[in-house]
């Protein structure tokens, strides 16, 4: 929570400096939902960034402790299995985790806009009235809704795939670690043989 309170609290400071906040509501296109990215992406960062930054200390430290076990107790070669297997699952991951990302910002653009539509409705409801625009309006609304849910489906689509990718190279590493400890015991005894 410190995180996001210092971040939110330099995102505000420079957002209500003389008059930024009307020239980006106002001018500035390439922001859109500035309340938004106020509000949701500065806590969705700093929760990322505190999970990201848990495991960039934790990891190496299990990372090396194991290595030197592994080496210790069967050979030099297990160790070296073992990091070119994970780090073939890291460039899968990471390929896919790209994919998501990019869906990710997409589906925070279309419900953004999603909110947009009703904000409109909500802020010229009168107007609407008056000029019988209620099937424009739906029609508007319901196209947003449309693309959002298309995207969302993309999204938990690609969250399958990576599910999926994550849980089956864990359990083909439970495998790996066996057949590392099935070559160095069928190794030592058939060194040991006369």
């Amino acid at each position: 929570w410190r995180w996001r309170r210092t971040l939110c609290t330099f995102v505000h400071f420079k957002y209500f400096e003389g008059d930024v906040y009307h020239k980006l509501l106002a001018f500035d296109s390439r922001i859109d939902n500035p309340d938004q990215r106020i509000t949701t992406d500065i806590d969705n960062c700093t929760t990322s960034l505190s999970i990201v930054t848990n495991g960039c200390i934790s990891f190496p430290l299990v990372i090396v402790y194991y290595t030197v076990i592994t080496y210790k107790t069967i050979a030099w070669y297990a160790p070296l299995i073992i990091i070119i297997y994970f780090i073939l699952g890291y460039i899968l991951s990471k390929i896919i985790m790209g994919k998501i990302a990019g869906i990710v910002y997409k589906q925070e653009k279309l419900e953004g806009d999603f909110r947009y539509a009703h904000l409109r409705v909500r802020s010229y409801s009168e107007v609407i009235a008056l000029l019988r625009g209620e099937a424009i309006e739906h029609n508007h609304a319901q196209f947003h809704f449309t693309e959002l849910l298309r995207n969302k489906l993309r999204l938990v689509l690609w969250h399958w795939y990576l599910n999926t990718s994550t849980d089956v190279f864990t359990y083909m590493g439970s495998i790996l670690n066996y057949v590392v400890v099935a070559i160095s015991t069928i190794y030592s005894s058939s060194s040991s043989l006369p």
